[in-house]
């Protein structure tokens, strides 16, 4: 089996069954075109949902609502979270003590394989 890849579409061959390819051709392509579309709708809502968290915050500053918010099975709170910042001299000592492990070989890498589909920029 052969894999072809083009800016179009992605096709995998066999020498013997060129209905199997197209059919997988067609279904490659369908999928990475799905794929996209859910990407866009994703984007979308998330900067929806950006939106009208700020509008709640604007209303929480105002003193229009409380910290926490319910509506039927929905609910809504106000949380913190707290995280460090270090100086860049424990931020250099840190990344030092990274390497000299790689260097020693007492690191152990951890590989993880998953699939990225990006939308590329339309051309013209």
């Amino acid at each position: 089996m052969t894999a072809t890849s083009t800016s179009a579409e992605i096709s995998l061959s066999t020498a013997s069954d060129s209905t199997a390819a197209d059919t997988t051709t067609a279904t490659v392509s369908t999928l990475l075109i799905s794929i996209r579309e859910l990407q866009e709708d994703i984007a979308h809502k998330e900067a929806l949902i950006k939106e009208h968290k700020a509008i709640i915050a604007e209303l929480h500053d105002a003193g229009l609502i409380p910290d926490a918010i319910s509506f039927g099975n929905i609910s809504a709170a106000l949380v913190s979270r707290k995280t460090w910042e270090h100086s860049p001299a424990l931020v250099e000592k840190i990344k030092h003590l990274k390497e000299m492990e790689i260097d020693d070989g007492s690191a152990t890498q951890k590989v993880t394989t998953s699939w990225t589909v990006r939308l590329k920029a339309p051309q013209g």
